[in-house]
């Protein structure tokens, strides 16, 4: 018996117990804005899967590697992408991706402060 994606998603949807996480997306705002976002991925049940640290440092393994290799590919094959800031860590992955307007505008507010189109955000929970 064969699967496609939609199939495995929708097996692991039904498999999985529903979590009770909140939501730390801003109520309201439109995320498919251009502007800069902070993205973290998590490896299921946080199992270290792409390497080891070592004296303090990151060794990808073979598993981190592709996803180090994946995130640039991203900016190289879309050209309203822009990468900024980012690391693999043995069970999850931080990075901030920078979306053009798509006009070919660039321009972000900076990082952290502001939404990257002007206006203030309020991150207190």
């Amino acid at each position: 018996m064969t699967y496609n994606n939609h199939d495995v998603r929708a097996r692991r949807a039904v498999s999985q117990p529903e979590r009770n996480r909140r939501s730390i997306r801003l109520h309201g705002y439109d995320y498919s804005r251009a502007g800069a976002y902070f993205v973290t991925i998590c490896t299921q049940n946080r199992e270290c899967l792409f390497g080891d640290i070592v004296a303090g440092q990151m060794r990808l393994n073979g598993a981190g590697r592709i996803v180090a290799d994946e995130w640039i590919k991203t900016a190289e094959i879309r050209d309203e992408i822009e990468l900024d800031e980012w690391v693999v860590m043995p069970n999850h992955f931080h990075g901030i991706i920078v979306i053009a307007d798509g006009r070919g505008d660039r321009r972000v507010a900076p990082i952290g402060c502001t939404t990257g189109l002007g206006e203030q955000v309020d991150r207190r929970g």
